[in-house]
């Protein structure tokens, strides 16, 4: 059906937007997020920045518009095309006159269709990617609607994909808006929902998303991401390769509060921060007193490569220590006194036997302790059975021989 009297309309494919298939279920999606329905013409409109214009181009051709239909000005390029019917269509699926505020899908086929949502997040999402700290880059995915019902339909729909939920919060500019964001590998896992295999998105985007996906050592086209790296407790995540501060802590939207060395800490560190929070605290603020707080409870970093001994110049002695890192919320870690001694060699060898004794979770006990004991060698330095501990540890064979050879000739 056309409508005479109005612009060329009768060059849009009968079945343009009306067919149950994908690329429909995309231009669909982008035009609940970008495109305008007349109240009282049969016009529909879809406009983008003018670097999205081949983009607009390719909506041409899905319509079976010509090319010229694409009109190009200074800041924006435009389609427009008018028919009765499918304005009636569009209407009944919820992407109507004046949906700004109102946005609401109401086709169960589109809320559970993928592509219909990358066409949403292509009009009115932002994939991005920033530089929180040096060398370092960050990778996030939002958007942001006049509509909170469009963007509880669009957490729904990624919970169920993804187990991911999305937080939806409010933003008053001149009008109030709601927005949804989050980054890393969650954002990953649902740029891959969206982009995997899609071959209508908008390019710029898909780009992003790809290299997003390599960013967190996967792919977009390939398995899905395991983002579920969170501990149990809310807000709390695990970093399974840091060796010192294994609990990451994070605010709402993905705000980074940091990083501790124990779960209790970190549970600690989280509840003030959001008592700070409703306390009418800015994020940034709630942070900085956190970290203030806890400052004394971040561990100290050691390297099992490297060899942390103190030379004593007055004495000219070298002096071996361990450091132990603290599992109690209020409680520092400690250095361990080891050894003393004028031989460089010996002090390196028995360093790093200590930090492996540590790393197999042998506890040194004080100084004293030690020499009451009286099961230790070099002034109490190591115990007797270190070489049985280090195996079990499953250190290799050829490695405490090694050792072994480094301290023989001060026995």
């Amino acid at each position: 059906m056309t409508d005479r009297g109005t612009r060329s309309t009768h060059r849009v494919r009968p079945d343009a937007l009306l067919e149950k298939t994908n690329q429909s279920a995309y231009w669909l999606g982008f035009l609940m997020a970008d495109g305008s329905v007349s109240e009282e013409k049969n016009e529909i409109r879809l406009k983008l920045g003018i670097k999205d214009a081949d983009h607009l181009r390719k909506f041409c051709e899905y319509l079976g518009l010509p090319i010229t239909r694409c009109h190009k000005y200074e800041k924006e390029a435009l389609v427009s095309f008018s028919n009765k019917n499918i304005k009636k269509e569009l209407s009944k699926i919820g992407i109507g006159p004046k949906k700004t505020f109102t946005a609401e899908i109401k086709s169960d086929r589109l809320n559970s269709n993928r592509f219909f949502w990358s066409g949403f997040i292509d009009g009115d999402g932002t994939l991005h990617s920033g530089n929180p700290n040096k060398n370092q880059i960050r990778y996030s995915i939002g958007a942001v609607s006049g509509g909170e019902k469009i963007l509880k339909q669009f957490q729904n729909f990624v919970f169920k994909e993804t187990g991911i939920l999305l937080k939806i919060l409010k933003q008053q500019k001149v009008n109030l808006n709601y927005t949804v964001n989050t980054g890393g590998k969650k954002a990953v896992r649902i740029m891959q929902l969206l982009y995997k295999n899609n071959p209508y998105a908008l390019d710029r985007k898909y780009k992003i998303a790809e290299k997003a996906a390599k960013r967190y050592s996967s792919k977009l086209n390939g398995s899905p991401i395991n983002w579920q790296t969170a501990s149990s407790e809310p807000y709390i995540w695990v970093e399974p390769r840091s060796i010192n501060k294994k609990f990451r802590v994070k605010g709402t939207n993905d705000f980074d509060i940091g990083s501790f060395s124990t779960i209790e800490i970190a549970r600690s560190a989280r509840d003030l921060f959001f008592e700070l929070i409703d306390k009418d605290y800015s994020q940034l603020k709630a942070k900085n007193e956190v970290l203030k707080t806890y400052a004394e409870y971040f561990p100290k970093s050691y390297n099992k490569g490297t060899y942390k001994i103190r030379y004593d110049a007055k004495r000219k002695k070298f002096i071996v220590r361990v450091y132990y890192q603290s599992n109690i919320p209020g409680i520092k870690g400690k250095d361990i006194y080891i050894l003393e001694t004028p031989h460089k060699d010996l002090a390196m060898a028995v360093q790093e036997i200590a930090n492996r004794l540590r790393d197999a979770n042998y506890i040194y006990k004080g100084r004293r302790d030690r020499i009451e004991d009286g099961t230790f060698i070099y002034d109490h330095a190591l115990p007797y059975n270190w070489v049985q501990i280090l195996k079990r540890s499953g250190l290799s064979k050829y490695k405490i021989l090694k050792l072994e050879q480094l301290i023989e000739p001060f026995e």
